[in-house]
């Protein structure tokens, strides 16, 4: 029902609004030389197509899996891409408004202080995303917190990672 709502015209402008905001508010006087407006679009690229690949690794059942969840072998497909929409519709939602909202500030400030190296941004995220996941996690009250809170950690690095690789950040920060 989310991802319905999360994939409905009025919701997809929203979002577009949010990102255009974000990147033109603070690629302004906030913006080192180097992250242009290109470049901050090209992380939430790189956001979006971390996300995508995300849903569709999460989403694969082999018929193994499928026959235990009671899923007919004609139907696994059906299951599988049903699974893949809802998943990439949210996480893509999410991944963007986080990017925009948290993502790119990161960025800004990292790269003001000479800092902004990929491994570093995805290193500074993680705290970040800890900070969202234990009370999320724990609100859910699910059977393996633990387990839960390591899988959004993982997901939220690997968005970090294509948001670094999107703004083509350096993978390392001084000469060799």
């Amino acid at each position: 029902m989310i991802a319905g709502l999360l994939a409905h015209p009025i919701a997809l402008a929203i979002l577009l609004g949010i990102a255009f905001c974000a990147v033109n508010a603070w690629s302004g006087a906030f913006s080192p030389a180097g992250l242009s407006k290109r470049r901050l679009w090209s992380a939430l690229g790189g956001v979006a197509l971390a996300a995508v690949a995300a849903a569709a690794i999460a989403s694969y059942a082999t018929p193994e899996q499928a026959r235990q969840f009671g899923v007919p072998e004609d139907q696994r497909w059906i299951a599988i891409w049903h699974e893949f929409i809802i998943l990439a519709v949210t996480t893509l939602y999410l991944g963007i408004v986080g990017a925009s909202v948290v993502g790119i500030p990161l960025a800004l400030f990292m790269a003001r202080k000479g800092v902004a190296a990929a491994p570093w941004y995805v290193a500074a995220s993680l705290p970040i995303s800890l900070v969202f996941a234990i009370p999320m996690v724990l609100l859910a009250s699910g059977a393996h917190p633990l387990r839960d809170i390591a899988s959004f950690a993982c997901d939220h690095a690997w968005l970090a990672f294509g948001f670094a690789t999107g703004a083509r950040l350096p993978w390392r920060i001084f000469p060799a």
